[in-house]
């Protein structure tokens, strides 16, 4: 099973750690799985992403669009929490 982990924002409250854990299990049962990360404009997580291994950093398009469409499942493990 293809399955992507979307993650739009990271923070260092243990989130991180939860997807490492979360990616490699899946892998280890046998399924395609990838990290795609969300470049957005309130992007400051980059340090914190950086600490996760073969993240795929995409923006907004249709390009994004086509990959998470081409996915069996997506995990929304972190959405963008935007302070107005």
């Amino acid at each position: 099973m293809k399955i992507i982990q979307f993650l739009g924002e990271l923070d260092e409250h243990g989130t991180g750690r939860y997807i490492i854990e979360l990616n490699k299990a899946l892998k280890a049962v046998g399924h395609d799985v990838e990290i795609i990360y969300f470049e957005n404009e309130f992007d400051n997580d980059k340090l914190f992403v950086q600490r996760i291994n073969n993240v795929t950093y995409m923006k907004y398009g249709e390009e994004l669009l086509n990959k998470l469409n081409s996915a069996d499942m997506v995990f929304i493990n972190i959405m963008i929490h935007v302070n107005a």
